[in-house]
């Protein structure tokens, strides 16, 4: 099975090598970016950011703020939405905000493996932050958005990542 390099894969990289998957380039290439950040770790060892990309900030719109009617100014530009990275197991939710409609047993299961940087139950319905938007926008140097977030997710989020979170407000 050949590897879509479209999909960053975060794998065994001996297993994969010694099964056919990756060549020997890309093992090195693979080196070569571990040495470079590590070298930017030490040069930037007193810094959270050591990479040579932007400071990104997680950007969320309570439930009670229409995304549309916020402040001009109170969201960067250019900042992507990262609303597919919310999950709930509310349908209507999931349709009325772009959220990502997962069954509960699913969310609880990710909750138990710490897939979320955030997820409450309100209502009886689950509502959850993934942490794969860490990766797909912040660590790419890129704000990232998201709406619709009920208060007690926001309240977890300022606990596990107040320097990331950016609370739009009126």
């Amino acid at each position: 099975m050949a590897h879509d390099r479209s999909v960053p894969c975060y794998c065994n990289y001996a297993g994969h090598f010694m099964a056919g998957m990756w060549t020997v380039i890309e093992v090195e290439q693979l080196g070569d970016h571990m040495g470079t950040a590590l070298s930017a770790r030490l040069t930037h060892a007193d810094t959270l950011n050591a990479s040579s990309l932007p400071d990104a900030r997680l950007f969320v719109v309570p439930e009670s703020i229409d995304a549309p009617s916020s402040p001009a100014n109170a969201i960067p530009e250019g900042a992507v939405s990262a609303q597919e990275h919310c999950v709930t197991s509310d349908l209507q939710r999931a349709l009325a905000t772009g959220a990502t409609a997962f069954p509960k047993g699913q969310i609880l299961l990710d909750r138990k493996e710490g897939r979320f940087l955030a997820s409450v139950e309100v209502d009886g319905k689950w509502f959850g932050v993934s942490k794969v938007l860490l990766t797909a926008c912040t660590a790419q140097g890129r704000h990232a958005l998201i709406t619709g977030v009920p208060e007690p997710v926001i309240e977890v989020l300022r606990l596990t990542c107040p320097d990331l979170l950016v609370v739009v407000s009126r």
